[in-house]
């Protein structure tokens, strides 16, 4: 039934490009997820899917759900996607399908490359209720549609890079999915489903010496900071002070021999990763 499934679905994406009319995903419909996290989520039902994208394997796309991930440490990754009749696997397993787009250096890209037809990296068309996701591992199952024998490959991920995921409810049948990393030494990057967020910036003035000069110090205390990059601390008097990822919230700084002229001075704190977290304090110089 499935093989049917699949060259019905074949046929008819034919006549869509033919025509040269079909409907997209847009970004907004992607949701962000953290491998490192098990996510538990009610599934959907009654909803089809566009048919812009190369679903590979997936002869029916019914009910999707859509994510993205972006990997924060490079190396392997494996997950499992499971499908059930109650809310963290339980109840009766449901049958559930995926296919996966990437690797793309950021969001609009994978969001385009998907609407462009690009051929998923790896997908699954198995009637299960578990599916097996690998990225730098073995995964997935290309046998129905013929592309390959059983799981592929797909190369590690690389730090930064972003991967696409359609998810199908086939059976239609209400329920949960649940995904989670199970393996792998690689890492997702978590700040893109909590955002980063610099709470507070403080900065303690001493008093001037003989030679007219002062210190400065303070913290920078924050959540869900970026992977990567840096931590800038900038005093609007002169100087900055640098810190590299991955960072530990608070942060302690100081700037030494600052001249003291009796100013109001600004303490301002910015993630390079991620420019919109930032955050600053004043003090008066002595």
């Amino acid at each position: 039934m499935r093989n049917l499934l699949f060259l019905l679905s074949f046929f008819s994406a034919f006549q869509l490009l033919a025509s040269g009319s079909c409907n997209n995903v847009t970004c907004t419909d992607y949701n962000p997820f953290c491998a490192n996290t098990t996510y538990n989520f009610p599934n959907v039902t009654g909803i089809s899917a566009p048919d812009c994208p190369d679903y590979a394997c997936l002869g029916t796309q019914p009910n999707p759900v859509w994510y993205y991930m972006k990997v924060s440490q490079s190396g392997t990754f494996l997950m499992n996607i499971a499908q059930t009749t109650g809310p963290n696997g339980t109840g009766t397993g449901i049958d559930v399908d995926y296919a996966m787009w990437g690797p793309y250096p950021d969001l609009q890209a994978g969001c385009d490359g998907v609407n462009n037809g690009d051929a998923p990296a790896q997908s699954s068309y198995d009637p299960q209720d578990i599916e097996v996701v690998g990225i730098g591992l073995p995964g997935g199952d290309n046998t129905i549609c013929n592309h390959g024998n059983g799981a592929t490959t797909p190369p590690a991920a690389v730090a930064g890079q972003y991967y696409v995921f359609c998810i199908t409810n086939y059976a239609g049948v209400a329920g949960y999915i649940t995904f989670n990393q199970s393996g792998g030494n690689g890492s997702a990057d978590c700040s893109i489903v909590t955002p980063c967020d610099i709470s507070s910036v403080s900065a303690t003035p001493t008093s001037c010496n003989g030679a007219g000069q002062y210190d400065v110090s303070g913290s920078v205390s924050f959540t869900s900071p970026p992977a990567t990059g840096t931590l800038t601390i900038t005093n609007s008097a002169g100087g900055t002070v640098t810190a590299s990822a991955p960072f530990a919230s608070p942060y302690n700084y100081s700037f030494t021999g600052i001249s003291g002229t009796g100013a109001t001075e600004t303490i301002t704190a910015t993630f390079s990763d991620d420019a919109t977290c930032t955050n600053s304090t004043t003090y008066t110089a002595p």
